[in-house]
């Protein structure tokens, strides 16, 4: 008993030092203010009211533009401005119904276009709105009022493809702005690339994916399904089509009573009309031959992007495809790839930059506790010490480039206002040396120095219009290079008397120059899919680029020789306006180019005066399965779990769900309610539950709980650590019988990066370790300590893995006479086996090698879509022991020596059982029912042979990989 007190104050002390130490931490800004429109509720924090007020103004201007040709008025909606993370992102979501947009600007030209990062949000975002009120009507207006946001989320989900919302939210930014990603060559690049490459995939490859070739993503997909139905069947089908979505006709049905085509109809017909676009493009196209120095000696989708200079000659790129991560590599003059580093959450889209054997890209790192906080910081990489230093900290970057001389840097800072300005820092230790003059808060994309360190090279946007500006770092002068247009522009490179950057000024993306004496332009490539990211050999003789190839970004190179370059005047546009008739149907010519300057009133929002939020009733939450014998079908259904009530406030802070779990093995009901309240540093969750117990004779437990968890997160290099601590109190009460366990959680994890091809991440580490006791004593007391560890490594072959678990499992009860005679009070008179002291012993072990077979990609129409096959291979030690002490009695009777029972006999059993086994599986990745939506899974067939027994048996796997798409 010494012992177990001795533990208790220990964990007790432990607990009230971790949380004097986290409840000292600062907490985050809670000043919220709400904006209140017609049609929308802005809830934001007061550093970006102006932003709020702007994007109030923009959502009602474009309130019936975006609307009209779904043919709804959506009711109001909250709306949360994230404006502490730094992730490119913007959703709107159900469970609450809700819109978050990320305010942090995206360096990604290809992106944005020339559009304002929260503008063009609005449009599409708005369209999403939109689409949710089209769905909202017969049946799913019924499934709404049967089970909320879940059902209607389920049907939604269920029944309509994410290409179609997606793709329609596209086509309306496109068809409503100057500038909308339909308008972008890049957008479209992989797209045609693919057919014009012969490449003619499926449709459930196309938009479900594969693990073998480059498909190009739903929105890019959807944008061209979603065009071409409105091109061939006018602006009203998207409405009808959604209108006719619902139970019980499927979507293709619904197309077909539409359109009168079937689905993989209108697939084909979209991919034919697109080659043949996209093949007139290309006719009588003159291509600038170049010299490719990256050598592929695979056809695995790889890109090798943003090529630089190294000091000793070589070339550094950013390498990554379909099986490699993210890393930097250095291309010598033997065509060889050697890894440099490889870096954590980097902007694949932004880039990085190198001079004097030094490295600076800019990383998303999160807060290790806020899960709506995130930083932008520059990293700092030595190739010759191969040292990562990280320059900033908690700080907002979007770009980063290094002086000629790697003494300073330059880099966008947006700060949570939404306000711009251009830093130079100290490129040893990261310190401001200067802020460059921004007082009308331009937007500046993707920086560069000149060569003598004297000037800046930047895109500007001024207004929805952009130019390339020089900036005099001496006196922060500027000066506009071009007139500003919404001419697709990036990448700046100042050579000499030469600035050359990328254009789609062709329609094609290509590089282009200005001459800084005359001010002309010229064409510098004509590429057949896309040049990209101009850079100056050493010696200045060669102009090294990307080209863009079926394979992915390949490094190439052309004499640098200007008279070969072709004058901007004799250079074609052959853009393809794919998207020219949804402007006319639309008929509103640039929605955000004259945006109302109306001031909201605003006032102070107080979450905890909106903490419950009902959202969804009556859902199933989870079901539990018979997998130890499924050959037993009377026993295949062992629980079911019910949500009775959701609720969710619209900031993610308070949680509140109550469930009703049956367990139709164990024979018992379970009432439970739980609410979580996640604005301070540790989450606090109080929690009940009521079990109802059908055996001979009803009996119930009674438990309420308090917990207190600490999830964090950090990040570095490829490597993300996830420790966390946990600590619950919980009151038991069964029949005559009351006991209050403390229980304490604690894990790790560090896993590396991973392609889309691992299996499992190469490199990872985990470990939890749960400890439960019964410090006050009790009628019962208990005693548990849970310990298991995983290590993940690779395997013998790329994309092989080997998986080693270990696990330790001490569990004790000990029962005292108190508890014997509550229980027999309740019960008839007779002879019963009363246990008093039970414990056990479980060590285990596992080991498992993992192995692609083959990325098939088969579609059996549309009920399998078979993305890749596997094996499993696995041994598995076990090593049970029991121990259980108990009486034989005979009660209750009033005549027994203790008034209650009288004890016959006592018993003590010890078993040992050992589990040796080895087993060899044969998995499929697929996605089974397409048009259902259904997530990536699992299933296929292991043999597991018992060592002990010398018998083997057959049994059916199955898991799946929950679809979490959010995105703008």
């Amino acid at each position: 008993m010494k012992k177990i007190a001795s533990v208790h104050l220990i964990g007790v002390m432990l607990v009230l030092a971790t949380s004097t130490q986290l409840l000292s931490q600062p907490l985050p800004p809670t000043q919220w203010h709400r904006l209140r429109t017609p049609h929308v509720d802005i809830i934001f924090k007061g550093n970006i009211s102006r932003e709020a007020q702007r994007v109030a103004n923009t959502l009602e201007h474009l309130y019936e533009p975006v609307s009209q040709s779904l043919g709804v008025r959506p009711t109001k909606i909250a709306l949360v401005l994230r404006n502490q993370e730094t992730h490119l992102n913007g959703f709107i979501a159900l469970g609450p119904r809700r819109g978050e947009f990320f305010t942090f600007p995206t360096q990604n030209y290809n992106f944005t276009g020339t559009s304002d990062w929260l503008s063009l949000l609005s449009v599409h975002e708005w369209r999403h709105v939109a689409q949710l009120a089209q769905l909202k009507q017969n049946f799913n207006q019924l499934a709404y009022w049967l089970g909320g946001d879940f059902f209607l989320g389920t049907m939604m989900t269920l029944n309509v493809p994410l290409w179609f919302f997606e793709g329609d939210a596209v086509s309306i930014e496109t068809a409503l702005t100057s500038s909308g990603r339909g308008r972008i060559p890049s957008f479209d690049r992989l797209y045609r690339t693919n057919l014009l490459a012969q490449r003619r995939f499926s449709y459930a490859k196309q938009v479900l994916g594969s693990f073998k070739d480059p498909v190009p993503d739903h929105y890019r997909v959807g944008y061209y399904l979603t065009t071409h139905l409105r091109r061939k069947y006018g602006p009203a089908v998207l409405a009808d089509i959604l209108q006719r979505t619902t139970l019980p006709k499927l979507f293709p049905t619904a197309i077909k009573n539409a359109t009168g085509s079937n689905l993989s109809q209108i697939y084909e017909d979209t991919n034919q009309e697109l080659k043949s676009c996209w093949q007139k493009q290309l006719e009588g196209l003159k291509l600038t031959p170049a010299q490719r120095l990256t050598v592929r000696h695979n056809t695995d989708y790889t890109d090798y992007a943003y090529p630089q200079p190294d000091k000793g000659g070589s070339i550094v790129v950013l390498k990554s495809g379909i099986g490699t991560v993210a890393r930097f590599v250095r291309l010598n003059g033997k065509q060889r790839v050697r890894k440099i580093f490889t870096p954590g959450c980097i902007n694949q889209d932004v880039g990085f930059s190198v001079a004097q054997n030094k490295m600076v890209w800019v990383e998303t790192i999160p807060d290790p506790r806020w899960e709506d906080r995130s930083y932008g910081v520059i990293q700092h990489y030595d190739t010759q010490a191969k040292r990562l230093k990280t320059l900033t900290h908690k700080s907002r970057y979007g770009a980063a480039a290094l002086s000629p001389d790697a003494t300073k840097i330059i880099a966008l800072e947006s700060d949570e206002g939404y306000n711009h300005q251009l830093v130079m820092l100290d490129a040893k230790n990261g310190q401001v040396l200067q802020c460059l003059p921004n007082p009308d808060n331009h937007f500046y994309l993707t920086p560069k120095w000149s060569a003598d360190g004297k000037q800046i090279v930047v895109v500007k946007n001024v207004r929805q219009r952009v130019t390339i500006t020089l900036i005099n770092v001496a006196t922060g002068g500027t000066q506009d290079l071009l007139p500003y247009s919404t001419e697709q522009l990036g990448c700046p490179f100042m050579q000499g008397q030469y600035v050359l950057y990328n254009s789609a000024y062709s329609g094609i993306d290509n590089i282009y120059a200005i001459d800084l004496a005359t001010h002309r332009r010229y064409q510098v490539t004509s590429r057949k899919y896309g040049a990209y990211n101009p850079i100056i050999s050493a010696d200045g003789c060669w102009l090294i680029f990307n080209d863009f190839t079926k394979d992915g970004m390949d490094v190439a190179k052309i004499p640098f020789d200007p008279k070969q370059w072709t004058p901007l005047e004799q250079v074609e546009d052959r853009s393809v306006h794919y998207y020219a008739p949804l402007a006319a149907q639309e008929d509103n010519g640039d929605m955000l180019a004259n945006i109302p300057h109306r001031t909201y009133p605003v006032k102070r929002y107080h979450p905890w005066q909106h903490w419950l939020n009902v959202h969804s009733w009556l859902t199933l939450k989870d079901v539990a399965w018979n997998t130890d014998d499924p050959q037993n079908p009377s026993e295949l259904l062992q629980q079911m779990k019910l949500g009775v009530l959701c609720s969710k406030d619209v900031l993610g802070t308070t949680e509140l769900a109550i469930d009703y779990l049956h367990d139709f093995k164990e024979k018992f009901g379970e009432a439970a309610a739980k609410i979580s309240y996640k604005g301070w540093y540790p989450i606090v969750s109080l929690e009940g539950a009521l079990r109802r117990k059908y055996e001979e004779q009803i009996a119930y437990e009674r438990e309420l709980g308090l917990e207190l968890s600490l999830p964090l997160q950090f990040n570095h290099g490829q490597y993300t650590y996830t420790p966390s601590l946990a600590t619950e109190s919980t009151l038991h009460s069964e029949t005559h019988t009351t006991w209050y366990t403390q229980q304490y959680k604690g894990s790790f994890s560090r896993t590396s990066k991973k392609s889309d091809r691992d299996i499992y991440h190469p490199w990872a580490q985990v470990l939890t370790i749960e400890y439960q006791h019964t410090p006050y004593g009790g009628d019962v007391q208990k005693q548990l300590l849970d310990a298991q560890a995983g290590f993940y490594f690779p395997g013998l072959f790329k994309h092989h893995a080997l998986r080693l678990c270990i696990g330790y499992k001490h569990p004790k009860k000990i029962y005292d006479e108190t508890h014997l005679r509550n229980q027999l009070k309740t019960l008839a008179p007779r002879i019963y086996e009363a246990c008093r002291q039970e414990y056990s012993e479980i060590p285990s072990a596992s080991i498992k090698y993992a192995l692609p077979l083959c990325y098939p990609d088969w579609s059996l129409g549309y009920f399998l879509y078979i993305k890749r096959l596997r094996v499993d291979m696995g041994y598995c030690f076990k090593h049970t022991k029991v121990a259980k002490a108990s009486e034989r009695v005979y009660g209750p009777t009033p005549v027994a020596s203790n008034g209650v029972y009288k004890t016959l006999k006592c018993l003590e059993r010890i078993t040992t059982q050992y589990e040796n086994s080895i087993s060899l599986a044969l998995l499929a990745d697929v996605h089974p029912l397409i048009l259902f939506n259904i997530p990536q899974v699992s299933v296929g067939v292991e043999y597991l042979y018992s060592l002990e027994q010398r018998r083997g048996s057959f049994l059916f796997v199955f898991s799946f990989t929950p679809n979490c798409h959010q995105g703008e």
